[in-house]
């Protein structure tokens, strides 16, 4: 059975972003309410764009998800499930498929779109750094759409677009259409730069 501590050590979330403590005012106020109300639809296999300029703590938000599901599944009498959350960047992801085309890779493509597709809750943090081709957006579209499929997986992608329609853009109709149908484009840019 695994510990609380385990599944955070697994979901990878960066420690900077794990331990952030925004400011106590109004704007730290607001994205806490934000954060609070995504938190609480987690396991409903939703689909969550967050976008906004830079500082708006769109990956705080991210790994507060992840802290949360990991405590929950750590909660279950079973130990919950194996795979709560696991936070990786875009780029990793394209890196981790072309690291299958070497002679002595030790995954298949599928097995490496199958390990993203296990998690409960999957983010997907600088979605705006892929590299520029059909491939990227349709790798980005199927390990999504399987998840999607599943029903319970929840996928949060995190991006530097100012607008929804720029977020929409940056992912593709498939994903922004189905993230519009199961949870949503959040503006994390409202309540302003934490930084500074």
């Amino acid at each position: 059975m695994s510990t609380l501590g385990d599944y955070l050590r697994q979901a990878d979330i960066p420690p900077r972003h794990a331990n952030a403590v925004l400011a106590d005012d109004d704007r730290g106020q607001a994205w806490r309410d934000k954060t609070r109300g995504l938190i609480a639809r987690l396991g409903q296999g939703g689909i969550v764009c967050l976008h906004g300029s830079r500082g708006g703590g769109k990956t705080q938000m991210a790994a507060q998800m992840a802290k949360a599901m990991c405590r929950r599944e750590a909660q279950q009498p079973d130990g919950g499930h194996r795979f709560p959350a696991l936070y990786v960047r875009a780029m990793e992801i394209y890196m981790d498929i072309k690291a299958t085309y070497t002679r002595d890779a030790g995954e298949t493509e599928a097995e490496v779109v199958s390990r993203y597709c296990r998690p409960l809750l999957l983010i997907i943090d600088e979605a705006h750094e892929k590299p520029d081709s059909a491939w990227a957006m349709s790798l980005l579209t199927l390990i999504v759409d399987k998840r999607y499929a599943q029903g319970n997986k929840d996928t949060v992608i995190v991006a530097n677009a100012k607008t929804a329609q720029e977020m929409a853009a940056l992912v593709g109709p498939s994903i922004a259409s189905r993230a519009v149908e199961t949870g949503g484009m959040v503006d994390c840019g409202v309540w302003g730069s934490f930084r500074g």
